[in-house]
């Protein structure tokens, strides 16, 4: 298991002392399992854990706005561009390169008929 420095926050092995980046004292340092990730604050003073889950009203929101025409397109540009969320940018660029190809298809039929 590794330890997370408090000061930096860089991750170190479970028998270290000091940090590896800062060589602060790892005695308060916080334990990281592979599911766990932590992140240091914007200040630099606190180190606080990231959690990547999203709530299923959130999922539901998302899931009904992108049945909407024309507003799901920009949905999906909102998530891909703006979301802090990783799963939820990754699902933004996602559904935009899938709008993307069926745009141009839809364009492609048109020109052809």
């Amino acid at each position: 298991m590794k330890k997370i420095c408090k000061s930096c926050g860089a991750a170190n092995q479970g028998v270290a002392r000091y940090c590896y980046g800062c060589s602060a004292s790892l005695n308060n340092s916080l334990p990281k399992n592979e599911n766990t990730e932590y992140k240091l604050s914007p200040s630099g003073n606190n180190v606080y854990v990231v959690d990547d889950t999203v709530s299923l009203g959130m999922w539901m929101l998302i899931i009904i706005l992108n049945g909407i025409p024309i507003l799901n397109i920009f949905v999906m540009i909102y998530l891909a561009v703006f979301s802090e969320n990783e799963n939820l940018k990754n699902y933004g660029k996602a559904g935009s390169i899938l709008i993307g190809i069926a745009l141009a298809f839809a364009i492609m039929l048109k020109a052809c008929s």
